[in-house]
């Protein structure tokens, strides 16, 4: 194999190599498992522009978040603040280089943003078309194949996150914003429609009205919606237990916390942690 070297230098191939050799001989009937293996095994080569050579298929460990980074990240985008998901990614990768992280790391990364991003979009209800463009910028993150080509396409990708973000912030009630923006922050708090209302100098029945009529929910919804998306952020990024993710988005109660996320999402928490890890990390 190192004898090719050489010659892809010679050719100016454009593009990065990496060459696995599988760790024992096959019959035919093995070719599949083989090819999987050496693919797994292509997975662990970095992001270099060297070419590299795999002989040693080893384990790699769930690439999660650390909760500082999941807590920021998710601020940043709720906000529309693009320039700070932006810098937080930059230093996200900064250390992936600095630490030889993998190609699996990075696509690792990338499934993550994704559920991080559709999860944040969700209350929205874009266009058709918005939605193609945020999956064809996705798509694009999930070719990358430099540290550069990252950290391009997460830019264009949370540029374009923060101003479906700030367009919808900006067509809002001021009020309606306020609210949305008090659960938004404040959602494993024991929020309640009178609290609100006295916070606001508002009568409980007419703040439900409002809310209702401003925003096309009632307030329950909004609060509800808005903790298990955030469930659905932990489950997926952390390695929280169930119960402790719901207590932390402000359900005191782990079978009402079930029965919510249940009812939203139509499977219970520990089944759609499954799934969505299990889609993650499976070889592409």
């Amino acid at each position: 194999m190192h004898t090719l070297q050489p010659l892809l230098k010679r050719q100016n191939i454009r593009c990065p190599v990496t060459i696995a050799v599988g760790t024992q001989s096959v019959c035919y009937h093995d070719l599949g498992a083989a090819y999987q293996e050496v693919r797994q095994m292509a997975m662990q080569a970095n992001l270099t522009e060297d070419i590299q050579f795999i002989d040693k298929l080893q384990a790699a460990p769930p690439m999660l978040l650390n909760p500082k980074h999941e807590q920021a990240l998710g601020s940043f985008m709720q906000s529309g603040n693009a320039e700070g998901a932006i810098q937080l990614m930059s230093e996200i990768i900064d250390l992936f280089v600095k630490n030889g992280a993998s190609v699996q790391v990075y696509r690792h990364l990338a499934d993550l943003i994704a559920s991080k991003v559709w999860i944040n979009l969700e209350p929205l209800h874009l266009k058709a078309e918005s939605v193609d463009k945020v999956y064809s910028i996705i798509r694009q993150v999930r070719e990358c194949v430099t540290v550069q080509d990252y950290l391009d396409t997460f830019t264009e990708l949370f540029e374009c996150v923060a101003a479906f973000i700030n367009e919808t912030q900006e067509r809002q009630d001021p009020i309606a914003a306020l609210i949305m923006d008090i659960l938004n922050t404040r959602y494993s708090q024991d929020l309640s429609l009178a609290y609100l209302a006295q916070l606001l100098n508002m009568s409980p029945a007419y703040l439900s009205v409002y809310i209702k009529e401003k925003t096309g929910a009632n307030f329950s919804d909004h609060l509800n919606e808005i903790r298990i998306r955030k469930a659905k952020e932990l489950l997926i990024v952390t390695g929280m237990s169930i119960h402790d993710i719901g207590v932390h988005v402000g359900y005191e109660n782990i079978t009402s916390f079930n029965r919510m996320f249940k009812k939203q999402i139509g499977m219970p928490p520990g089944e759609f942690r499954k799934q969505q890890i299990s889609h993650i990390h499976k070889v592409k």
